[in-house]
């Protein structure tokens, strides 16, 4: 069957201004290395100063510092316009692409006036973005190329599949499908996964989905036990078999079976299918999973220092005098504390006929300017600029650091000959050093923490109803996939259980509990224990010192709520809950869908069925915090009355001694 055509628009998330004569910015996107591409072009959105003078400004494109397109600008006046700006397939890579917009812009004759007048600007609009039309390779007959097909980079719904389960499902078999969900989750970082997850009745989609069927011998439907051989099927009792073959639902997608009576070795074979550093060398379509083999990842140290090179980028050239910039992205872990000392270290060239005395480098994190140094001459081939992260963002969950370099030119030069224009390089060994600690508050401002750590699953047990619908196997496999945006090896502690199967030892771990009173026992139990309880009939949430509810509008939320847990205190859990059933829906949208998930604040949320979320911090910390910050606010009053009463006295003062100087001059 013919590969089908397939489409993507790498957008750019926010707008991006140049001013000055010269002037230009740099954004990127990355090309899966399963693409083939078929068509690429750039579409801009822009819209330019009034004052441009069309018959000297223009605009040049680049990709990969190559110039696809350029033209006259100065004469399109209307707010946002447009241009499609086609891109050569032979000037594009496998992996991160730069796309670098340059602009010479002119509103008089005086081009160093020029470069200093606030009226020459051009505007590069949110909305702009890269498409790109390819086809995804033909899947091949080994493993190694898991998790494609069933996730696919191509795909606005990456998990375009399904995992499939028993009706009568076990732990081994839960466990794994979560710990698979929670590995779609880490291969796309920044995407909402849409994992489906579904008991073998209720699959109505197999007929049109790739499928990963995860079962034991006798709870694994007959047209699918018969795709295993003879010698396989007698291998289940002790070993696990993994093995992809055609969908027996549909000749054009793929079935993954992960079928063993051993829990442990089933547990073990997705474990390896999670690993990147095993599945890469299966160049096979079956392997068989036993108590010898080790696949875990190879433990790997957090590195407090992370190069640019290391998040995929190369070294970045600007051209040009005056303002000139690029920027970069880091994710930092939500388990990470980042301490004192953190610094970030460019490493760049510049060239030498700029003015010294004038021309700067500084560098931002998140728009907040952190530091500037002047160039000087004498470190010109060889540069680098270290500055100290400040403490108020240095917790951000996210480091976008722009690099400004302002490339100021003397008097002479203002001929802007193209030929003398000036540059800096940025070298892709520049770093970001960022001592840490384990441990953040325990709000959902830090969320997944703490139910990850350095990477990997933290002793983390996910608890569900007894009898779990497909609809909560929905709901738990997405907020998997997300807690997986934060993983990054098959390492770690994980189970998945119904709550009568919650075992003393698993209590003791760290715990996220979903359902309602009625469904999940193990939230009744806790309900004395929660920020937001339950009303003795669990037909509605209480009033508290923080929150306030009338009793119909109490039984028509879900909530959220991040707890010491009550089994050991040294672990957290998170309630996942509501009064209805139905209502669960509402929690989920705000654990699975990463705009919501970052919106989440404090450590109990309530989410109503109009989508509003309300949220309040818990806790003595909290309290003594609010109280201290009351204090605070107490003697600003107290001085201010002070100031105020100080003040009165001296007019009462002067007063008097203008009464008594008017009585005086009378006499």
């Amino acid at each position: 069957m013919a590969v089908p055509n397939k489409s993507k628009n790498f957008r750019v998330e926010k707008d991006m201004k140049i001013e000055g004569v010269f002037g230009n910015n740099v954004f990127f996107f990355n090309i899966d290395k399963s693409w083939t591409v078929d068509n690429a072009y750039l579409n801009l959105i822009f819209t330019e100063s009034d004052l441009l003078d069309k018959t000297q400004s223009t605009l040049t494109a680049y990709i990969n510092d190559f110039p696809v397109y350029s033209m006259k600008i100065g004469d399109k006046k209307k707010y946002k316009e447009s241009i499609k700006i086609n891109i050569p397939k032979d000037k594009l890579i496998s992996g991160y692409n730069e796309v670098k917009i340059k602009v010479y812009s002119r509103i008089s004759e005086k081009p160093c006036i020029d470069d200093v007048n606030s009226g020459n600007w051009f505007i590069i609009h949110k909305g702009s973005y890269v498409h790109m039309d390819f086809k995804d390779r033909e899947d091949t007959k080994t493993l190694k190329e898991f998790p494609f097909p069933y996730l696919k980079a191509s795909d606005e719904n990456p998990a375009n599949s399904m995992i499939m389960l028993p009706d009568n499902f076990s732990q081994g078999e839960i466990t794994s499908a979560m710990m698979l969900c929670s590995n779609f989750g880490s291969k796309r970082k920044s995407d909402n996964v849409n994992m489906k997850v579904y008991k073998a009745s209720e699959a109505n989609l197999k007929n049109k989905l790739d499928i990963i069927f995860i079962g034991s011998k006798n709870n694994t439907p007959l047209d699918l036990l018969t795709l295993l051989s003879k010698e396989e099927i007698n291998r289940l009792d002790k070993d696990a078999i993994v093995k992809e073959v055609i969908s027996p639902y549909n000749p054009s997608k793929k079935l993954l079976l992960l079928i063993s009576n051993n829990e442990k070795n089933m547990i073990k074979a997705s474990k390896l299918l999670c690993s990147k550093d095993y599945m890469k060398q299966i160049d096979k379509d079956t392997i068989i999973v036993n108590n010898s083999m080790d696949v875990e990842d190879i433990k790997e140290e957090k590195a407090n220092r992370v190069s640019l090179s290391d998040l995929g980028y190369g070294n970045v050239s600007l051209k040009g005098p005056f303002k000139q910039e690029a920027t970069f992205n880091l994710n930092i872990p939500k388990d990470r504390f980042i301490k004192e000392g953190s610094k970030v270290v460019i490493n760049n060239r510049y060239s030498k006929n700029i003015d010294f005395d004038r021309s700067l480098i500084t560098v931002y994190i998140n728009d907040i300017p952190i530091g500037s140094k002047k160039l000087d001459s004498k470190t010109a081939d060889n540069n680098s600029f270290e500055i100290s992260i400040p403490k108020d963002i240095r917790n951000s969950s996210n480091y976008e650091i722009k690099v400004v370099f302002n490339l100021e030119i003397k008097d002479l030069f203002c001929t802007f000959r193209e030929g003398e224009n000036p540059w800096a390089y940025i070298l892709n060994n520049s770093y970001i050093y960022t001592p840490y600690k384990e441990g953040r508050d325990n709000v959902f401002e830090n969320y997944p923490n703490p139910f990850i750590s350095n990477g990997g699953m933290n002793d983390l047990t996910l608890v569900l109803s007894d009898n779990t619908t497909s609809e909560e196997l929905n709901f738990a496999g997405n907020i998997m996939a997300t807690i997986g945006h934060d993983v990054d090896i098959n390492r770690g502690k994980f189970n998945a259980v119904a709550a009568k199967d919650l075992s003393s030892k698993l209590k003791k771990g760290n715990l996220i509990i979903i359902g309602t009173p009625e469904s999940n026992s193990i939230i009744k139990n806790l309900n004395k224990n929660l920020y937001i309880k339950f009303n003795k009939n669990f037909n509605g949430f209480l009033s508290n010192e923080k929150m306030k509810f009338f009793q119909d509008y109490s039984s028509k939320l879900a909530s959220i709520q991040l707890i010491d847990s009550p089994y050991n205190k040294e672990n957290k859990a998170m309630i996942v809950t509501s009064t209805y059933t139905r209502d669960l829906a509402l929690a989920q949208k705000y654990l699975s869908d990463i705009s919501l998930v970052k919106s989440l604040k404090g450590n109990a949320v309530t989410i109503d069925r109009d989508g509003v979320m309300n949220y309040s911090y818990f806790g003595d910390k909290y309290d003594k915090e609010k109280e201290e910050n009351g204090n605070i606010s107490k003697f600003k009053n107290i001085t201010l009355n002070s100031n105020i009463k100080n003040l009165l006295i001296f007019f009462v003062f002067i007063m008097v001694i203008l009464v008594g100087g008017s009585l005086l001059f009378i006499k």
